[in-house]
């Protein structure tokens, strides 16, 4: 959900120079044109054809509700 309505394609273009910073230990693998289209494609396989508001709204409702397990949990522990 990183590149917004223009997807994965946007967010490759826009931080895919700066996602090698992270990887210290690790060899980064050369943002080639093939491994862009892996990702794009892989992308929008996961999608399942819904939009990034959709998408966004599956994962705002999600941490909402992970963050009420989490307080409903924590409740019972600190009783």
């Amino acid at each position: 959900m990183a590149g917004g309505k223009a997807g994965m394609k946007h967010m490759l273009e826009q931080f895919g120079p700066a996602l090698k910073l992270p990887w210290t230990k690790l060899k980064a693998p050369k943002l080639s044109k093939k491994l862009s289209e892996r990702l794009i494609s892989g992308t929008k396989k996961q999608a399942k054809g819904k939009s990034i508001n959709q998408l966004s709204d599956i994962r705002d409702e999600y941490l909402v509700n992970l963050q009420n397990l989490r307080k409903k949990y924590e409740n019972k522990i600190r009783k």
